[in-house]
């Protein structure tokens, strides 16, 4: 099987990574790493990660 691999730490890695994987690469398995600064993002998403975090948390339900 073949592969690529591809760290990207900004908008223009990221758009050059996704334009080789669907381009030059399409006939490979292809992950891409997106490296992010943990609040990067927006203030919703990081309330929703607060709550999915704490419902991860929890100790599983057996009904």
């Amino acid at each position: 099987m073949r592969y690529i691999t591809v760290k990207v730490t900004c908008e223009e890695e990221l758009v050059e990574a996704i334009t080789i994987a669907s381009e030059a690469k399409k006939d490979c398995l292809c992950f891409i790493e997106v490296i992010l600064h943990k609040d990067d993002t927006s203030k919703e998403l990081l309330e929703w990660g607060s709550r999915v975090s704490a419902a991860n948390s929890r100790p599983p339900n057996h009904d």
